[in-house]
C-alpha cells in the first residue's frame, strides 16, 4: 500500500474538507477529525502563516514556518512589526513532517544559536528517526518492519518492544545496519532476523517455523 493511498484510506473515515474563510470562524467542533485529512491541515499552515504576519508582538521570538515545498522566517521589530524572510536551506518537497522536521532540527543546530534542540512529538516514528540521526540505530528496519504508513506491524509488537529486544544483543544491531546494503538478504543475515522475530515473542527458537509452531499449539 503506498503512502498516498494510506492517506486516502484515512481521509475517508468521516472527515471532510473545510474550507477556512478568516479568524471570526469557529474551530470544528471535532478538531481531531478535522486534523485526519491531510487538505485541512494544509490550510490551517497556511491560514496561520498569513495570520500570524498581521500580529503586531513585543518579542525575540524567531517563528519557522514550513508551507507546501516554502519554508519562511517570521520575526518582530522592537515596534512589533512583522518581518519574513525566506529560509532556502529549508525549501522541501517532504510530505512527511517526521523528516521536515528534522530537516528543521539539523538547520537549528547548524546556525550555531541555540546550545540544545527539542523536538516534542507523541508519534514513535518521530523518536525513531531522531535516534538514527543521533546514533547509529538501524532505522530501516524500525519503519518497515514493525509498521509506519505503508507497512504493517508483527501482530501486538510495537517499536519499543522490538527497540528492546535489539538492544539485547549486538549481533541484531550489526544485523539492521547492514540491510539494504544489497538487494538480496545473506543466509546468514534472514537467519539473524527469524531469531529475531522469534525473540519478540519471547521465544527462545531460532527458527520462525517453530516459533509459529509453538504459538499455535498454545492457542490451541
Amino acid at each position: 500500500m503506498t503512502l498516498g493511498i494510506e492517506r486516502t484510506r484515512r481521509a475517508g473515515k468521516g472527515s471532510e474538507v473545510i474550507k477556512i474563510y478568516g479568524k471570526t470562524q469557529k474551530t470544528p467542533s471535532q478538531f481531531k477529525k478535522f486534523l485526519a485529512h491531510g487538505s485541512n491541515k494544509e490550510h490551517l499552515v497556511e491560514f496561520l502563516f498569513k495570520t500570524w504576519q498581521d500580529l503586531y508582538l513585543r518579542t525575540n521570538i524567531k517563528l519557522i514556518i514550513s508551507h507546501g515545498i516554502h519554508c519562511h522566517q517570521l520575526t518582530w521589530d522592537t515596534h512589533g512589526k512583522c518581518h519574513v524572510e525566506d529560509v532556502e536551506g529549508l525549501i522541501s518537497d517532504h510530505e512527511e513532517a517526521e523528516t521536515r522536521l528534522l530537516l528543521h532540527a539539523k538547520n537549528a543546530s547548524d546556525t550555531g544559536e541555540h546550545s540544545s534542540v527539542v523536538i516534542r512529538s507523541p508519534d514513535t516514528d518521530v523518536a525513531i528517526s531522531c535516534l538514527r540521526f543521533s546514533v547509529a540505530v538501524p532505522h530501516l528496519y524500525f519503519q518497515t518492519g514493525n509498521g509506519c504508513d505503508s507497512t504493517s506491524a508483527f501482530y501486538g509488537k510495537g517499536k519499543k518492544k522490538a527497540y528492546d529486544v535489539m538492544k539485547s544483543d549486538a549481533k541484531f544491531i550489526e544485523c539492521f545496519a547492514g540491510l539494504g546494503e544489497s538487494f538480496t538478504a545473506s543466509p546468514e543475515l534472514v537467519e539473524v532476523l527469524e531469531e529475531f522475530t522469534c525473540k519478540l515473542y519471547s521465544d527462545s527458537s531460532e527458527e520462525i517455523d517453530v516459533c509459529r509452531y509453538k504459538l499455535i499449539a498454545v492457542a490451541s
